[in-house]
Order: C-alpha cells, then structure tokens, then sequence
C-alpha cells in the first residue's frame, strides 16, 4: 500500500509539473490538458515510452519546451531508482519531519533510527548519480555540433542532453531525431540501453548495480583484494558471480537475436538492427525507424527478446534448469589460468 501511495504521489506532484509547463493554446480544453499531463507523467515514471503527441518529443510545439522535457525527465530518472530506494528516501524524510517536529515544535526528545537510508539504496543513488552525470556530459560533448545545433541557447542543449542520455538509458523517449545523430552517439546510446536502470525499478537493462560491481571487481584484481570493499561493507562473492553471469546472457541473447534478424531482414541496415535487438532486450523502446518494415519473423524475434530481457535470462534458466542437490563433500580447489 506504501508503494502504491508513493507512485500515485509522485506521479501526481509530475502531472502538476507537467501540467504548468504546457501552453494551453495547444488544447481544446483544460480536461484535454489534465489527461496529457497524467498520461506522460504515468508513462515517465514507468518508463514506458508512451507518448499522444504526433512525432514524439521531437515535435516543434515540445522540441523547445525544456520544461516540459524537465518535468518528464524527472519522472522517468525517479522511476528508475526502484521501489526500494524511492520508499526509502519516503522513509528518510518521514524521519526528518517527525524528528523536527519532536525537537522543535514539541521540544521534546527524538529517538534515531539506524541506518535510515540502507546501503543498497546508497550504492544504487551512487550508481545512479554517476551515469547521469556522464551520460549527460558526453551527450553534449557529441552532439552539440550536430543535432543539439537546433536548440539556440547553452540551457537548451544542456536540457536536450539531459533528456536524451537519460531517456536513453529505458524511458524510451526522444526529443532529437536519432537518425542524424553521430556514429559514437549512436554507440554510447546502445551502451547506456544495455547499462540500463536500478533493480527492482520500472525500467530494463542489466542494471547500473551489476555493471559497477563488475568494474569494481576488476579494479580490486588489478589492485591484488580479494574482495569488494564499498561504504566499509564487504560485497558477497555470490553477488559478483551474479554479475559477471547477467552480463555474458546478456551478450549472449542480445548477439543471438541480433544474428536472427540478419537473417531474417537481410536488406535492413545492420546497426539498426543491432539497436533494435539491445532496445528489445532492455524493453527501452527506441528506434532508428525501421521497427514498422520489419518481416513478421523478425518481429516475433523482437517479441521473444523483449520477453527474455524483461524476465532476465538468468531468471529463466533458474526456472528451467533443475537445482542441484546440495553435497556433503567439497572437491580440491584449483586455479585457472588467464
């Protein structure tokens, strides 16, 4: 029920924004105006993608409504982080005001919780924190001498990139054409669709989590640890080995359906078919156009893809794959060469 509570509230306080951001010219009447505003700020924060505008975000009257673009960001960037971590940040604010109100207003005494805000929720906004700011910055490096040319202030561009490199990452809106984006743009949007959101989140991807434990552990085998050491707690190997798991079937799927389309669409471009296949995994929703030309084979394959990519390849091999019953002896231990 708190969960339930905390979508609704953010997804009202993001139709207000939303609402106030529009130009009422644009509609025939202010109930036309209030269903716009619910229905992208629900589809934002689900990262769903889902737009009633003809042509998407890229079209004139909402290509330079920045705020407009702000207000949808921000509710696609909060559905990313997880129900965990955003019931969390409830659960940490609730703490604040009852601790002012019994310090201040009531001039009493205040009992603290420990450990308000959980280390996973930590690690996650870390994550989180670091791609935004990356993701954004190398946006704007890219293309601001290529699409970001059509916005005509340095706030403009910095508001587009913002949308489109976290967009990009699972809410699946786009407010530049990116069929004239660059090469390296092109790569880098691929990268952050794998990369995707938080566990437990409204979005896709192999998550922000499971890529930083692996960069982690390989830093910490350049450096000679044996283990994973962040915020003074030590990450449980099974976790790692988790990761690095995700990642291969990921690669694994994603090259699998990617050999599939070619197969079964010889004709399309081959990067656009590579973007198709990383978008369906993700469940991001992006596309260089092609979607609607594609064969009823290559279709299904992108059905199947998404399927998988949204119920996790690990999760569906634990359900198929009959556990091993448990041993009472352990075997010599060896180590592989590298």
């Amino acid at each position: 029920m708190t969960i339930i509570f905390i979508t609704f509230l953010f997804e009202f306080i993001g139709g207000i924004l939303i609402f106030f951001s529009l130009d009422p010219k644009l509609f025939e009447s202010i109930g036309e105006q209030i269903f716009f505003s619910a229905f992208h700020a629900i589809s934002g924060f689900c990262n769903s993608g889902f737009t009633i505008i003809k042509d998407g975000v890229t079209n004139e009257n909402y290509r330079f409504n920045y705020n407009f673009q702000l207000a949808v960001s921000s509710m696609f960037i909060l559905g990313s982080l997880g129900f965990g971590t955003i019931f969390n940040f409830y659960t940490l604010v609730k703490e604040k005001i009852i601790s002012f109100w019994c310090k201040v207003i009531q001039k009493g005494n205040y009992r603290h919780k420990p450990m308000v805000f959980s280390f996973n929720s930590r690690f996650i906004v870390l994550c989180n924190i670091v791609v935004i700011i990356l993701a954004t910055i190398s946006f704007f490096f890219l293309e601001r001498n290529h699409t970001l040319m059509e916005d005509k202030s340095t706030y403009g561009q910095w508001v587009s990139s913002i949308f489109m490199a976290n967009s990009s990452r699972s809410a699946g809106f786009n407010s530049v054409d990116l069929n004239f984006v660059n090469i390296p743009t092109l790569i880098m949007i691929v990268t952050l669709m794998w990369i995707g959101v938080s566990p437990g989140s409204t979005g896709g991807g192999v998550k922000v989590t499971t890529v930083a434990i692996s960069l982690m552990n390989i830093v910490a085998l350049a450096k000679g640890k044996e283990s994973i050491e962040i915020y003074k707690r030590k990450i449980a190997s099974e976790s790692v080995n988790k990761a690095f798991a995700i990642i291969l079937l990921s690669i694994l799927t994603i090259s699998l359906s990617f050999i599939l389309l070619n197969f079964s669409d010889p004709n399309q471009d081959m990067m656009s078919l590579l973007f198709e296949s990383v978008s369906a995994y993700t469940t991001c929703g992006l596309s260089l156009g092609i979607t609607p030309s594609l064969s009823s084979t290559s279709k299904i394959i992108l059905m199947v893809t998404m399927f998988v990519g949204r119920v996790g390849m690990l999760t569906l091999l634990v359900a198929f794959i009959k556990n091993t019953k448990n041993k009472s002896y352990i075997y010599p231990t060896e180590k592989i060469l590298f």
